[in-house]
């Protein structure tokens, strides 16, 4: 764990392992426990002032998630994962997010549509700006505000679970003045078929888009197989 890691406390949380489980989590979320890092459940409830028994339980929590796998030579390990992998998961998110925007591009509330509109205004000031950290966090924002216009709360769970999976893998792609140029299409062509309530166009927006990142994903990654 990385030194300046709070300490976990009962006030802060409903119960200790929670509270172990938030901070373990965002340490691998945001990249701070790398990929494929061995963890001793000792030394986590060392660092972190508890019981191992919270720490055990978090880690189950955790490897439910994928953000931990054990290997029976290497132990506790953060999850690392292989092009196959990878892919694997892209596909689940493209299919996922594609249902998301088809629900949404009939169920989204005036107020959504006005949140994803001024929310694709945040994304192209960013682009104008070069302020690479605010489109990140617009799009991101975007994403989440299209889940949850489908009104499934189930589908939205699935899909947050997933992108937390894939936060850890890379930088983002939008550090390529280019790449985010052709993001702000993509969105554009997203926003305008929820705002027309066209289904089969805003499924097939989305799913382009995806199919796009994961095309980056992969040529980003090495020849080898693991993609890290």
């Amino acid at each position: 764990m990385p030194q300046s890691e709070p300490k976990v406390s009962l006030s802060d949380y409903r119960t200790v392992t929670d509270g172990v489980y938030a901070v373990l989590r965002k340490s691998i979320v945001h990249g701070q426990l790398k990929p494929g890092r061995s963890l001793r459940e000792n030394a986590l409830a060392k660092e972190l002032g508890v019981s191992r028994t919270p720490v055990r339980e978090a880690i189950r929590r955790l490897e439910s998630e994928g953000l931990l796998t054990f290997h029976p030579r290497m132990g506790l390990v953060v999850t690392q994962f292989s092009r196959k992998e990878l892919a694997e998961i892209y596909y689940i998110r493209e299919a996922l997010e594609g249902m998301s925007a088809r629900l949404a591009a009939t169920s989204a509330t005036p107020i959504e549509i006005a949140t994803l509109q001024q929310l694709y205004e945040d994304m192209r000031r960013a682009h104008e700006r070069g302020n690479v950290d605010a489109m990140v966090q617009a799009t991101s924002d975007f994403h989440h505000t299209v889940c949850e216009a489908s009104g499934n709360v189930r589908l939205l769970n699935m899909i947050s679970g997933l992108r937390d999976q894939l936060r850890q893998v890379q930088p983002t792609t939008l550090l390529d003045e280019a790449r985010r140029q052709e993001s702000l299409q993509d969105y554009r062509e997203l926003l305008a078929a929820i705002e027309s309530r066209d289904p089969d166009r805003a499924e097939s927006a989305m799913r382009s888009h995806r199919k796009r990142i994961l095309e980056l994903r992969l040529a980003a990654g090495s020849e080898d197989e693991s993609i890290l």
